[in-house]
């Protein structure tokens, strides 16, 4: 357990040095068919933060040749900003192998604080355990009291403490904190996403629903271009298995 003065240092440092971002490294696991293993870097100041999810390395196919049945993306860091003040999420995300910038109003995360004591020790610090249940997914996360933000990697945030590691309880998508650096030489650049190359700007809303029409285009693509009689199977291609599954505009639109 981390000791009281440690803790105070840790604070001390992080508040005095504001124009410095405190930083987090996660390391990022997504197990589906084929598990794949990344990392995301978490900046943030007292009501911002930023964090960025790195590429990672797969093979490449030629820009355009969305006919072939076998589909490899080229790798691309994306982006996670959230603004408190303003009440917004700014990120990069992609549709096959173009990025768009996407914007949304800060979601609701409804977090459910454990009561029956349940705690952890990630790198060194007590953490406190939390669930919730957002766009489809139910999450489990552990934060420590003991580092005051709000923030954690991708879009969570909201909990009374720096969020060291959260998973879903399909263990499809795990976060886990690795290194923490109050330290770091590195300015906090919050306008980062303004320097990406973009195809286009977009509201969430109108992103979810060009993934789904691009997606249904491939589909219908593919289909044309093999003899006929030969039967596509897809699996479960047109389902949505990212982190989010169902958006509240879909949710309000069953009632």
């Amino acid at each position: 357990m981390i000791s009281i003065f440690s803790l105070f240092s840790f604070l001390v440092v992080g508040q005095s040095k504001k124009t410095v971002a405190v930083v987090v490294e996660y390391n990022y696991i997504v197990t589906f068919q084929n598990p794949s293993y990344g990392k995301v870097i978490l900046k943030y100041l007292k009501d911002k933060s930023i964090s960025k999810t790195l590429a990672d390395v797969i093979p490449e196919t030629k820009d355009g040749d969305e006919q072939n049945s076998t589909v490899y993306e080229t790798p691309m860091d994306l982006y996670q900003s959230i603004n408190l003040d303003n009440k917004t999420i700014v990120a990069t995300d992609r549709i096959f192998n173009s990025k768009y910038k996407v914007t949304e109003d800060l979601p609701v995360m409804n977090w459910k604080l454990s009561k029956d004591g349940e705690s952890k020790i990630i790198d060194k610090f007590v953490c406190n355990k939390a669930t919730l249940s957002f766009r489809g997914r139910n999450y489990v996360a552990w934060y420590t009291p003991y580092i005051s933000s709000q923030f954690g990697p991708w879009k969570f945030y909201g909990l009374p403490g720096l969020i060291l590691e959260v998973y879903d309880t399909d263990n499809n998508y795990h976060w886990t904190a690795t290194k923490i650096n109050n330290q770091s030489a590195e300015s906090f650049d919050f306008n980062v996403l303004d320097a990406q190359k973009v195809k286009q700007q977009l509201t969430l809303r109108q992103f979810v629903e060009k993934t789904d029409e691009k997606t249904k285009a491939f589909m219908a693509t593919v289909r044309k271009s093999v003899s006929r009689g030969t039967v596509v199977d897809f699996g479960d291609f047109d389902k949505r298995s990212g982190p989010e599954l169902k958006y509240e505009w879909e949710t309000d639109k069953k009632k």
